[in-house]
């Protein structure tokens, strides 16, 4: 019957704007007054309510990818723009003056002269020419007797030529003269004047088409339309009956978080707690490696033999070499010594009675001091308390040069008539710890809690 009451809830909220909120008093499991009005529940029933519509489902799985659609026919190709004018053709520049002209190269040598060529034979004597009378005869015939020979006839033709001789071998062609300098460039002429602008040559023959490109990638699915305005509100449909309340559905998803509301003021800081008892002692350190053995020096003589000591006084009930025996009286066993760079540390002096005299570059890193009483006068510079236990310690008659107390506990301490000299407080608990005729010059209290409790550098912190 929920299920009926339901559907018919869906189907009426199908027209309406907002969905219907259900009240129902709940009790061990069985739902009852259910109803769309609150309902006031008795009996240690609780009131409880849900809407119509159910929590948004988780987003379905992307359905598979289309497939590619057809490319689409290729568009009529655009007309052939006009093409501009052609531009008027610069001037001619006037022609530079020539380069002067080279220098002659040297003349080469002249080539051997050939071999003269053999003398022909000689011409036959030619009869005498009709010019010659009879006195030019007879002459000539004197002439002939007197050397055995006729009279020369007149000059006849002249023969032919007689068959040339060959040619001599052609002499080896000279070396070429060195080329002349290149004279130099003439300076260029003046711009003539712009020529008339020629006449527009004729269009060129529209080129080919060319073929058709690829086709282009498919573009970017669409942004989503608007939604359409909404349909009228339907009439009311008539209520149904209750029916019987069904079991209890599903508990909905939860809803997206809140935006973080602005963040609060800060609250005071407590009152310090009870300083807690003394922890275990911590592990010791791993030793150090061995550094190398020194040389040995040369043996010295030896001295002459001294007196006999007086006897010593009885001693007491303990050992001065178990510093790490809490509630010792050490002051016998260090009194007023000078220590320089000596390791105590993580050693236990709970409860101890100190006097060192004069320290300097003694580590009590990590020691345990609670309770451990120095009340001797004691001169001390650069000693290392970082880490070091002093709850309910107490320190006076101290002259102290740079005592480092980082993240030490001094809660309940007391210090009297102690001068100490750019103490380092960083990090320390000095809660319910007092200063009585103290000085202290140039101290550090960075993150230190003060004796009143309150961190430093807080209003109302009373670090000294």
């Amino acid at each position: 019957m929920l299920a009926l009451l339901l559907g018919g809830g869906l189907s009426l909220a199908g027209s309406s704007p907002s969905p219907t909120t259900y009240y129902a008093c709940l009790s061990h499991g069985t739902l009852t007054k259910v109803q769309t009005s609150p309902e006031h529940c008795s009996g240690g029933a609780t009131l409880i309510q849900w809407s119509e519509v159910g929590p948004r489902g988780a987003n379905g799985a992307p359905g598979p990818r289309g497939a590619t659609g057809r490319a689409g026919s290729v568009g009529p190709r655009g007309a052939t723009g006009t093409p501009g004018a052609t531009g008027r053709r610069g001037a001619t520049g006037t022609p530079g003056l020539q380069g002067a002209t080279g220098a002659r190269g040297v003349t080469g040598l002249r080539g051997a002269s050939g071999i003269q060529g053999a003398t022909g034979p000689r011409g036959a004597t030619g009869p005498i020419g009709p010019g010659c009378n009879a006195l030019c005869i007879q002459g000539l015939n004197a002439l002939a007797s007197s050397s055995n020979r006729g009279l020369p006839g007149p000059t006849g033709p002249r023969g032919p030529s007689g068959v040339r001789g060959p040619s001599g071998p052609r002499g080896a062609t000279g070396a070429t003269g060195l080329r002349g300098a290149t004279g130099p460039r003439g300076a260029t002429g003046a711009l003539g004047p712009a020529g008339p602008q020629g006449n527009d040559g004729p269009r060129g023959a529209t080129g080919a088409r060319g073929t058709q490109g690829a086709t282009g990638p498919r573009g970017l699915r669409g942004a989503t339309g608007l939604r359409g305005p909404a349909g009228p509100t339907g009439a009311t449909g008539i209520r149904g009956v209750a029916g019987q309340v069904g079991p209890t559905g599903p508990r909905g998803a939860t809803g997206p978080r809140g935006v973080s509301g602005p963040r609060g003021a800060t609250g005071s800081r407590g009152v310090a707690g009870a300083i807690g008892p003394s922890g275990a002692r911590g592990p010791t350190g791993l030793r150090g490696a061995t550094g190398p053995r020194g040389v040995t020096g040369p043996t010295g003589s030896r001295g002459p033999r001294g007196f006999s000591g007086a006897t010593g006084a009885a001693g007491s009930d303990y050992s001065c070499s178990s510093v790490d025996n809490p509630g010792v009286n050490l002051a016998n066993c260090f009194g007023t010594l000078t220590l320089t760079s000596v390791n105590l540390q993580g050693s236990n002096f709970a409860g101890d009675t100190l006097s060192f005299g004069t320290l300097s570059s003694v580590n009590f890193m990590g020691a345990n001091l609670t309770g451990a009483s120095s009340t001797a006068t004691t001169t001390l510079s650069s000693a290392n308390f970082a880490g070091a236990k002093l709850v309910l310690a107490h320190i006076s008659n101290a002259t102290w040069t740079s005592p480092n107390f980082v993240g030490a506990n001094l809660a309940g301490a007391v210090f009297s008539n102690v001068n100490f000299s750019h103490p380092n407080f960083t990090g320390a608990n000095l809660a319910g710890a007092t200063f009585t005729t103290a000085t202290l010059t140039n101290p550090t209290y960075t993150g230190a809690i003060c004796p009143n409790g309150l961190l430093y550098n807080t209003t109302g912190a009373n670090c000294p």
